[in-house]
Order: C-alpha cells, then structure tokens, then sequence
C-alpha cells in the first residue's frame, strides 16, 4: 500500500474526543471506522450519519440555540454568511447534505456515494481540526490522502494482531501462526490497494455518467440515459464483487485472530503459570512457588482475588503442577498421584473439565466434577456409570433407598409449606408470623434459606437444639432477626421438614454431607482444589478435608467475599485448630476491560465516572422484543463473539428459536465457541463472555448485600460489553448505584 504525508482521518488518533467537545459530536472514531468498514455494503449508514455530522458540527460552531429549527441548507448557508466556513467549504458540506439526501431516499449508486461522501467529511473534520488548533494547516501542495476510504480492518486491529502473533511465536514456538497472520495481512493491503484503484476509475466515470446524465434528461435523450444505466449497473456489479472479496479476505484475518486468542487464552495461559513465564503476574508467580521450602508444614494455600484476576487458572495450574510425574514412572509401584478439582457450579465444572481436555496425561489424574453430583454419587445406591469409579466407596453410609432433591423443587417446597403448617397448629398464636405463614412469600423465602443455614451448620438434631437458639448468623444481611424463642420455633419446622423427607424417601445435600463425615471409607487424593470456597458449607468443606490421602496432601482454595451467592459463612478456625494456611490475594483483572471493571467496583464502593464506562455498558428500560433484537446482533457469526443472557426467565429460549436466533447447545465446558448462550442467576460463576446481557427484571434477593453480590457477578462475567435491561421501575441497586447511567 502506498504512504503519503496524509492520511485518511489521520487527526482523529490523537484529536477524537477534543474535536468530539468542540463539535457537539459523539462516537466519532467509532462511528467513521465503521462507516469505512462496511460503507460499502451498507452506504446508507455513512451517508445519512456524515450528513448529520456536519450538521451537527456547524450548529455547534455557529453558536446557534438547541431548539433552532433550522434545517441543514440553511445551518451550512448560515455558516458561510457568518463567515464560519468559506465558500469553498460551503459547497463541499452542501454536496455532503445531497449525497446523504440520496442515501435516505434509498436512490442509487450509493457505494460510490458513499466513498465521495467520506472523502468530503474527512476534508470538513480536518479543516475543523485545523481551524481549532488541534494540528497544524498541511500545505496545498501534500495532496490529497492516498490510502483507501473503504477498508477490510481498522489500522489499529491490524497493528494489535501483529503485536499478539509476536507474543505467540514467542510463548508457543508457533512459526505457522507468524506466517498465517503476515498472508492475512498482505492480503488486506493488497485488497485496499486493488479496490482503491477500482473505486477511483469508477468514480471519475460516475461523475461524467452523472454530468451526461443531466445533459441527456434535459434533452429526452433516452439512448444515452439507457447507457448510462448501464453503466451504473456495471458500477452496481463491480461493488458487489468486491464487497465479497472482502468479506473473504476479512473473514480469514478473523480465522487467524481467533487462532492466535486461543493460543493466549486459557490453555496457554496455564502453560505460562506452570513454566514460570514473564507473562505471569508475580502474585501469580507466588501461587506457583507455594510452598517455598520442603521442610513447609504448611498444607493450606487460598487464593483469594476480586473477578477476573485468575483465580480458577492459577487453581487449575497449581494442582496440574502438584500431581505432575514429568513423565516419570512411580517408584517401586507406587500408585500415580491423584487429585480432585470440586467447585459449587456444574457449568464451571464442565468448563474446567473442558480446559484440561487440552491437557495429554492430566485428565485422567483429575477428577473434577462439581460438589452436589460428587456427594450424591458417593451416596446414592448405585452411582452412576460416568462415576463407576466410587462405588467402593462410602458403602457404610450409602442410602439404601433415597433421591436427592433441592430447595426449589416443587415436592420440596409443598413438603415445608406442609410442616409450616404443623407447626403453625401448635403456635395458634404466631401462626401469621412470616416464618410459619407459607402465604407470605418472602417470608417463606427467608426460612428456606435458614433451614438451609441450619442443615448445613448442625450434624444433629440436639446439636441444632443446643446451639441454633444462640447462634450468630455472620454475613447474611438480612433484616430479620428472630429471637432465641422464635429460633425455637423455627427449629420445630426444621424437624418437620426432615420428617416428611424420610417419610418420602428424600434427602438434601446437606444431610448427604453429614452422612459421609461418619463414613469409614471415602476417596483419598493427594491434592484438592475448591474453587469459589465461599459459597462452600462449614461442613462440606469439612468434609473434603476427609478426603486428603494423608496430612501433607495439599489443599488449595480459591475465594473472593464479593462473590459470595450462597451465603455459607464458617471462619477457618471452626474447620481445624491444626490447620496450617497461607493467602496469597491477586489483585490485577486479567478478564473484564478497564470500564466494565470500573462499572462493577461502583458495588465494591469504589468511585467510577460514568464517562469510563458509558461506552461498554448500557442500561435501559427494555421490553423482551427489543432484547431479542439485540441478543440476534450480538450472536450474529460474522462478530465471532460469545454472549450470555443471564435469567431466571424459563421463556428466553422459545423466545429465541420463536424469533430465529439461534442459541448454543454445546456443553458449558465449550462456551469459548462463538454463540448465544443462556445461564440462570446463578449459574455463571467462574465463567466469562465477551459480551453479557442481564435480565434486570426482578430483583433475586430481599437481602441487599446478597443482590449486590450476585449482580457483582453477573456484572463481572462481561470481557467486553455488559447491557442490563430493567422494566418500569429501575430496581434499588441501579437506582442506588447507577442513577447517572440511568439518564
């Protein structure tokens, strides 16, 4: 591609937003490199949008009031009479105002028109910047900028591909990658050479079609109208060629981009950690170097970070490390080391369990499953066949009869309505209070989570009798706070409940974990990795403490308080006085972009401006069809990206196929393909996407630290863009935390 002193819109690099403040204008950069992207096939865009920039920018620099009716001729003559712009100038905005006529009436040839409209603004913006001082007056004589108008990618992408193809042959010996990247590379500029020089014949014929045209039309001239008809479809013909050319030669520059982020996401990313790289944070570092010494008796390592500082990787890195034999064979026979990685979410587990699938040797050595499917396979009658494996296990405490169920499932919450009402029988008096009334939703909302609390804190019955009256109930928020004869009551309800469990032949997951703390049997590992330990029970973590081969079998945690959904408080002390633990805390966010991090810290209590994150994060009172229409952008395979909706919602996805957007059926392990996919509320720990839509609609918790945390993570999920959709009302946490962004 040729070089000139001028190039293309070269004053916005540095000047955008100064020349955005001056003019009155918004999203300049963004919205010009869009414009020379696909003004080719989509004109329209371009030529309305640079129509209004001008006017806009003329309205600004004449001082005129906000509610002026003046329309564009008259804001660009205006212009000229107050002397703002020359004549020269005067008649360049007006060919702009005509050629953005054309491109909203829908009148052809628009793909020509649009490249002369562009050119046209780039002489206006320059001029502007120019005339406020932003760069200095360039000299008739430089001429005229010869790089293309209509481009396959930005300079900037393609500078940044370049920079990362580098860092990739560097960290993965990957001399292919370097070539693949230079050929995409080579490729666009000869695209941009080839169609400029096409587009220019073009243009000079197109003005003397035009000029021949108005001769012609004067004089009924119907054989030369008829040519150039002609004409303009050849013109029509030849874009269309080219346009699909660069759709080819755009799509392979993305074939080889996406090749070169999966070389540096989360494989990779890992390989860095375990090798020692540069690349690696130094907290990063120090989770790898634990312990530092052999002669360590300290056998507990958490990791604890905010979202996004790699938590789960560096998990995943050390315990891959720990079980390592280098390829060596065991000594003497000994078995190979093994090692669990558990966690609370089943779509984190499948995504983990999709990580180490890139791991030859290292699978097998790992099991990794997610806590509630591990204890119930460890209890129940016969385990499943994927879990063949731990049917030697546990068979002392092994429910002879039994399905496992959960709070949300429709027998269970009949099952406590029913004991509420038992009990409410022998407490006429306190029969409308909020924990024995199954009429009062939020309250029975709050005595779900308590019996949850108490099943998963007492191993017995008397040991509930004895402490819960008392009990102090750290970290939940809640405005309500039963007294100890109210506790007893609860308590009475509690009891109930387990009873019509038993009768029914039902267990919970708690009472499956006080089973297996009294079984002789259980699998032994020689490492354990618990990701996102906060939403962990004191006695589920208790037990896979059981679960260690032996005393110096190490256990590393991975935790941010910030996160917290399930509200499971226990302090470390109450799991084992001869615990010996180290924290090392991360602290820089390796996923989210500066403004989505920003936006999520407002939760935190850190200050934000809105102007930091405005671009990344939109806000609005949307109905479902308009988020449909988004989430169809979004998901569209030519962008390449993921997208999640976040909600509760059970309609979304018949919604959806309803309306031909197709959503992502692959495994949550498979979430770094391209698609939609859709997660519940609180399915997303651990999980990222480039692009996070949350359904706003209700608020999921009466407590208000626990809704800040849960949309704390939802927020957090986001790599590149977050929309929050609310209807009506605002919710209290955006209006308490996000007034201005509601504006």
């Amino acid at each position: 591609m040729g070089t000139a002193a001028l190039t293309h819109f070269d004053y916005l690099v540095d000047h955008d937003e100064d020349l955005e403040s001056a003019l009155g204008l918004s999203n300049l950069s963004k919205d010009i490199n869009h414009w020379r992207c696909y003004g080719m096939e989509y004109p329209d865009g371009a030529l309305v949008g640079s129509r209004k920039i001008v006017e806009t920018a003329l309205k600004t620099l004449a001082k005129l009031p906000a509610d002026e009716r003046m329309d564009i001729r008259e804001t660009i003559d205006h212009a000229e009479d107050k002397g703002i712009i020359d004549r020269t100038m005067a008649l360049k905005c007006h060919e702009i105002r005509m050629k953005g006529n054309k491109g909203a009436h829908g009148m052809s040839v628009k793909a020509i028109d649009a490249q002369m409209t562009l050119d046209l603004l780039d002489d206006f913006l320059r001029w502007c910047a120019e005339d406020l001082q932003l760069i200095p007056v360039h000299s008739s004589s430089a001429g005229s900028p010869d790089d293309p108008i209509f481009i396959v990618k930005p300079s900037e992408e393609v500078a940044e591909m370049s920079k990362k193809v580098r860092l990739v042959a560097t960290l993965d010996d990957n001399k292919d990658i370097e070539k693949k990247a230079q050929k995409a590379k080579s490729q666009i500029e000869a695209y941009d050479d080839s169609s400029q020089s096409d587009l220019q014949k073009m243009l000079e014929l197109y003005k003397q079609a035009e000029e021949i045209g108005l001769s012609a039309a004067a004089n009924q001239d119907e054989e030369t109208l008829a040519a150039k008809k002609r004409l303009f479809d050849g013109f029509e013909g030849k874009i269309a060629s080219l346009s699909e050319e660069k759709q080819a030669v755009s799509a392979s520059f993305d074939d080889v981009n996406t090749e070169i982020q999966e070389i540096l996401n989360e494989h990779d990313f890992i390989r860095k950690l375990l090798r020692g790289d540069k690349h690696a944070t130094i907290d990063q570092h120090n989770v790898m170097a634990f312990p530092k010494g052999s002669a360590s008796v300290t056998n507990i390592l958490q990791i604890a970070g905010g979202a996004g500082t790699g938590k789960t990787l560096c998990l995943l890195a050390k315990i891959i490390s720990e079980i390592d034999d280098h390829g060596q064979e065991a000594l003497f026979g000994a078995p190979a080391k093994k090692a669990l990685f558990i966690c609370f979410n089943k779509g984190l587990a499948n995504y983990v369990r999709g990580i180490l699938a890139g791991y030859e040797g290292y699978l097998p050595d790992i099991d990794v499953i997610h806590y509630d499917l591990f204890v119930n396979q460890l209890v129940r009658q016969k385990p499943r066949q994927d879990y063949a494996y731990l049917a030697e296990y546990a068979q002392d405490v092994r429910y002879a009869r039994g399905q496992i169920i959960y709070g949300f499932d429709d027998q269970y919450v009949e099952m406590l309505k029913s004991a509420q009402m038992t009990v409410a029988r022998r407490h006429p008096e306190r029969a409308k209070d909020y924990y024995l009334d199954p009429s009062d939703e939020d309250g029975f909302e709050w005595l779900r989570d308590e019996l949850f609390w108490i099943e998963a804190r007492f191993m017995s019955s008397e040991e509930a009798t004895r402490s819960y009256p008392t009990a102090q109930r750290v970290g939940r928020g809640t405005k309500r706070n039963p007294s100890s004869a109210m506790k007893q009551i609860i308590l009475e309800v509690w009891i109930e409940l387990n009873k019509l469990l038993e009768a029914n032949g039902r267990y919970t997951i708690e009472q499956a974990t006080k089973r297996l703390l009294n079984s002789n049997s259980l699998p032994a590992y020689d490492a354990i990795a618990i990701d996102e330990v906060q939403d962990f029970s004191l006695l589920s973590i208790r037990l896979l403490l059981r679960f260690r081969r032996n005393d110096s079998s190490m256990i590393f945690l991975s935790g941010d308080e910030n996160q917290k959904i399930y509200q499971r408080d226990f302090t470390w002390k109450e799991l084992d006085e001869g615990l010996k633990g180290h924290t090392i805390t991360l602290v820089k966010n390796m996923r989210n972009s500066s403004a989505i991090r920003c936006f999520s810290d407002r939760l935190l209590g850190k200050e934000c401006p809105y102007e930091k994150a405005r671009d990344k994060v939109h806000i609005e009172d949307a109905d479902d069809s308009r988020i449909v229409e988004l989430l169809r952008k979004l998901s569209d395979p030519s962008r390449r990206e993921t997208t999640v909706l976040i909600s509760n919602k059970r309609t979304w996805e018949d919604a959806l196929r309803s309306a031909g957007v197709p959503v992502a059926k692959v495994a949550p392990g498979d979430i770094s393909r391209p698609g939609l996919y859709l997660l519940g509320d609180l399915m997303g720990k651990g999980l990222e996407f480039d692009n996070v839509v949350v359904d706003y609609a209700w608020e999921i918790s009466e407590d208000e630290e626990e809704e800040k945390r849960l949309r704390y993570v939802h927020f957090t999920r986001a790599r590149k863009r977050l929309y929050i959709r609310y209807q009506g009302t605002p919710p209290k946490l955006l209006s308490d935390y996000y007034p201005d962004f509601l504006r």
